[in-house]
């Protein structure tokens, strides 16, 4: 297949035969570049092939790391306060298509794993937990007021595989951020080893939240 596409259906869908909308039971597909390829033809034609397959959401990352010589074929997604214009013009496309678009905002994984170089950092933090910095905290809060323009068109998953214990409090305080700007759609979270028990502690807050 297409470089990075890998599905996984999560439902069905309410009615096949119409347009997506983010009230609708999830049949996802995980295209980890889709939001960042450098050609929107190629997630134009992607998600024309999702959607004909019988998809009516795509999920993937703006912050997918970087590295010299590596993925020649994406661009950066965001910075660490704003989308960028070529992640934003994909996004459109996706939405454009009848899929609904599942963001991926922040790439705890490439930390965890010290893998290439994070936009919305700028590189690599010196350790994991430097990831989850009150400075940070204010930025990825400004990331998000970025994205209102599709709060209505949008799920957002905050976090991909993080491990420090310290991403479930970071998790909690940007879900709170969106739904205290109005946001209603998804929230979604998925925690890895040592960070699971961390956000199983504050289970009662993020289901207050309904993440």
């Amino acid at each position: 297949g297409p470089p990075g596409c890998r599905a996984a259906a999560q439902a069905v869908t309410d009615d096949e035969g119409d347009p997506a909308s983010p009230s609708d039971r999830l049949r996802a597909a995980m295209v980890t570049p889709m939001f960042v390829y450098r050609d929107t033809s190629l997630v134009r034609s992607q998600a024309a092939a999702l959607k004909a397959a019988g998809y009516n959401a795509v999920a993937s990352l703006v912050d997918l790391q970087t590295g010299e010589g590596q993925r020649d074929y994406i661009v950066r997604g965001r910075s660490a306060t704003k989308l960028s214009d070529a992640a934003t013009a994909n996004i459109q496309a996706v939405i454009a298509a009848g899929l609904t678009p599942v963001v991926i905002i922040r790439n705890d994984w490439a930390v965890r794993r010290k893998a290439g170089s994070v936009p919305s950092i700028g590189g690599q933090p010196d350790s994991p937990a430097d990831f989850y910095s009150a400075t940070r905290l204010r930025y990825e809060r400004e990331f998000l007021d970025s994205l209102a323009p599709f709060y209505d068109r949008i799920h957002i998953q905050l976090s991909i595989e993080p491990e420090d214990p310290v991403s479930a409090h970071f998790a909690l305080q940007l879900a709170r951020h969106l739904r205290a700007a109005g946001f209603t759609n998804r929230i979604f979270i998925n925690p890895y080893a040592y960070a699971i028990p961390a956000h199983e502690s504050i289970r009662a807050a993020l289901d207050a939240e309904r993440v």
